[in-house]
């Protein structure tokens, strides 16, 4: 882009923690009056607009967001960061202001995300009961999504941009691990969201936190991160490209995988745990075929996980392995069937299935509600006359799908997602022979949308508008991944023809 001056490392986190900083004085535990919130709701929207529109870093911009996704703030109005993006990159596309740094156009993915976007605003105008205030709140944060993934999906993924993302990635991920910490041992029982424990009212972290949340007010939603992460950094770890090319040190991917796998155990969350499993068994079935060339150090993975598993049982035992240990023992009673998981006895899941299915029974739903703000996804799930009931979801992602995006648009959305997963395995398995690091990151985006898809099942990313937000900027970057890939391609076999005919 010209005349672009991308941020470091330094000035993405900086912008970050100001922002963080500043909607503090958003929330009612530290506003003091509307005035000092609006001037806080100002510094931050300088802040973005700084980074977007003065450095003109679109990147830099996804970063952090991205960062501060990793917090809870203004969940109820549909989430501060959501907020942002929307209005932000409103005006960013409507100065026409480049985005697209791909020479073809995605029309598959075009049109999936216009027949989801059109069944929104179908939901939204001949469906949804919201008051006007927050059913414009719902429309912005659900903008804010769709603009954040069309920015992030538009964007070449270079050394520098992949590396930049990697160094984010270490620094929250040591971060989260070090909120977790805070909040089995109650070191700090601070009342912020900076520490996943912020309430109006005061501290929602209690001594001896068991399942810790993390930042994401969700113990589940932080095992899934973790798993996640984990699947994008063994590939990474598994070759030697990811020093040569990007200069990242293999102890801070190794610190890495190993706070990944640590995450699970904190949490107590058993599905997290033998997900995790499936994950390193089936890297271990994929790297021992030799298929992919930039899969060069094999050994190197296999020595790290002989480490982890010396490591995990002696650490494990000051994070949470003896209260995963009790939830295992507890699955020895019970009995695991087709139906039984399918109807969410054997999950723990029963009651909220049971509810989900008669919610689907009670209407046809090819129109939802459209996606909104947590109040207006709860009269979704549950009726109207039931509003006043506090849940988050079926703790299903395809159980609460239907209610706000209706049969077609629940669909679509599923689509997008199976869609960028099959590109990125396709896409590893056809530069298979390239020794880089878009293929060591392609493969390991195919395994990631796999685990998130069966992690899904009994957890949701509607729970929280933030996290929903990570979701995403990972599908965008998944897909300009595939993108680049190609791209990339293409340039290499042009460039000698061009030569040859110039001489």
């Amino acid at each position: 882009m010209a005349n672009a001056r991308p941020l470091s490392a330094i000035g993405i986190f900086s912008a970050a923690f100001l922002a963080l900083l500043a909607g503090h004085l958003l929330l009612k535990a530290y506003m003091p009056n509307a005035a000092i919130g609006g001037i806080s709701f100002l510094v931050i929207i300088l802040i973005f607009s700084y980074v977007l529109f003065i450095r003109r870093d679109p990147f830099g911009f996804v970063m952090v967001i991205y960062i501060c996704s990793h917090f809870d703030y203004a969940n109820n109005q549909g989430g501060l960061w959501n907020l942002m993006a929307f209005g932000l990159l409103g005006i960013y596309v409507v100065l026409r202001k480049p985005v697209g740094e791909f020479r073809r156009p995605d029309y598959l993915l075009f049109l999936l995300l216009g027949i989801f976007i059109l069944w929104n605003i179908v939901g939204w105008v001949l469906k949804n009961p919201m008051p006007i205030v927050p059913r414009l709140q719902g429309v912005a944060t659900f903008f804010g999504f769709i603009l954040m993934f069309y920015l992030a999906g538009n964007l070449t993924l270079s050394k520098e941009r992949f590396r930049l993302f990697l160094t984010v990635t270490f620094v929250m991920l040591f971060y989260q691990f070090l909120v977790a910490l805070n909040q089995r041992y109650f070191i700090l029982p601070l009342n912020t969201p900076l520490l996943g424990g912020y309430s109006d009212i005061g501290t929602t972290i209690t001594p001896a936190t068991v399942d810790t949340p993390g930042t994401f007010a969700n113990f589940e939603l932080f095992s899934e991160y973790a798993v996640l992460l984990a699947c994008l950094l063994i590939p990474l770890l598994a070759s030697s490209v990811t020093k040569r090319e990007l200069g990242f040190g293999i102890s801070r991917l190794a610190s890495m995988l190993l706070i990944s796998f640590m995450i699970p155990m904190m949490t107590s969350t058993r599905a997290a745990v033998i997900l995790l499993v499936f994950v390193v068994v089936a890297y271990f079935l994929i790297f021992s075929a030799r298929i992919f060339s930039v899969i060069d150090r094999f050994g190197r993975q296999l020595a790290s996980m002989f480490v982890l598993a010396m490591i995990i049982p002696v650490v494990g035992v000051y994070v949470g392995l003896g209260h995963l240990e009790k939830d295992f023992s507890n699955l020895s009673s019970t009995r695991f069937t087709v139906q039984s998981v399918i109807s969410g006895k054997a999950i723990n899941r029963g009651g909220l299935t049971s509810l989900a299915l008669a919610r689907m029974d009670s209407e046809s739903w090819w129109l939802g509600y459209g996606y909104g703000i947590p109040r207006s996804n709860r009269w979704a799930w549950l009726g109207v006359d039931q509003k006043e009931v506090k849940i988050a979801g079926f703790h299903s992602l395809y159980l609460s799908l239907p209610m706000l995006y209706g049969w077609i648009g629940s669909f679509v959305f599923l689509a997008m997602v199976i869609l960028t997963g099959g590109r990125c395995a396709l896409t590893a398995l056809r530069y298979r022979k390239k020794r880089t690091f878009h293929v060591a990151l392609a493969v390991g985006f195919g395994l990631f949308w796999f685990v998130f898809l069966a992690d899904e099942y009994k957890i949701s990313i509607l729970r929280t508008p933030n996290y929903h937000m990570l979701f995403w900027i990972w599908l965008g970057l998944s897909n300009a991944l595939c993108k680049t890939i190609r791209q990339d391609d293409k340039t290499r076999v042009v460039k000698p023809i061009v030569r040859r005919n110039l001489l």
